[in-house]
């Protein structure tokens, strides 16, 4: 699991006083954070600090192809850093039902560059929850200079949106066919 400073001071707080069943999984996991300014010995187990750059710590982690997955938690801006920087190669969005407005962070990838994403699958988790798996595109064009917009809001030259397709992944209640817990590593 990768994180910036802020949210991994966030995120080890809530666990050392929360109470949740999933807390102690996370524990587990190797957790890495970037920052240049928290220094071990860290409260929360299995964590490395990386006080290298993104651009370089990132593909060094890639190559080591140990088939372990990178997930971020929270970090925005280090979430920005990835995208600007090609590092992405798929997104996993969690839904929940709430809607945070006036109290709510602005846009989360409000910075990131403008992608055609591809929607891979989507997994009812329960009656709350859903979540989408999204891959991202070759990043090797990257980044790309911003088209101007016309009247519609499309960039010129872009295709008009495709109509919805029926869902096969889907059965007649909507929910997911797959078993949430074989994609949730």
């Amino acid at each position: 699991m990768l994180m910036g400073a802020t949210t991994f001071r966030q995120m080890s707080e809530i666990v050392a006083t929360g109470d949740d069943p999933t807390f102690p999984r996370m524990a587990e996991l190797p957790k890495l954070v970037f920052s240049k300014t928290l220094k071990p010995p860290l409260t929360w187990a299995n964590i490395t600090v990386i006080d290298e750059p993104v651009e370089t710590a990132v593909p060094a982690l890639k190559a080591m192809a140990d088939g372990l997955l990178m997930r971020t938690i929270g970090s925005p801006s280090l979430v920005h850093s990835f995208f600007r920087l090609g590092l992405v190669d798929r997104v996993q969005v969690m839904v929940f039902p709430t809607i945070r407005g006036v109290t709510g962070a602005g846009p989360v990838f409000a910075e990131a560059p403008d992608l055609d994403l591809h929607l891979t699958k989507t997994s009812v988790i329960d009656d709350r929850l859903v979540l989408l798996d999204i891959a991202c595109p070759d990043f090797q064009n990257w980044p790309r200079p911003k088209q101007p917009r016309g009247l519609s809001g499309r960039a010129h030259g872009s295709q008009p949106r495709r109509p919805r397709r029926s869902r096969p992944d889907l059965d007649d209640s909507g929910r997911g066919g797959a078993d949430p817990s074989s994609e949730m590593t």
